[in-house]
């Protein structure tokens, strides 16, 4: 399953992208969800949380990857030392 955020991913609209993840991660037979942040254009905290918290809350037989964004966006994961807990993967989804 795909989750496409889009635009700025921010404490205004990071209540939306929960629940969407949330639901993404729990639908029945979903081993794999896919975080693509190539359509988002900037995050903040609350947005890491989301994400990182998204990631935490999976259950065992499901993965979170994530496609990358921009640089930076990619940015705040560096900047708070995440980018190890991050499963990355290109557009094709190969690491």
């Amino acid at each position: 399953m795909i989750v496409l955020p889009d635009g700025e991913l921010d404490i205004e609209s990071v209540t939306m992208f929960e629940a969407r993840l949330a639901t993404a991660a729990a639908s029945e037979g979903v081993e794999r969800v896919v975080l693509d942040l190539r359509s988002v254009t900037f995050i903040d905290s609350s947005g890491l949380r989301a994400i990182l918290g998204g990631l935490r809350s999976l259950e065992p037989s499901s993965r979170l990857e994530v496609v990358p964004g921009s640089e930076s966006v990619m940015r705040i994961f560096e900047v708070a030392g995440v980018m190890d807990e991050l499963p990355v993967v290109h557009a094709d989804g190969t690491p």
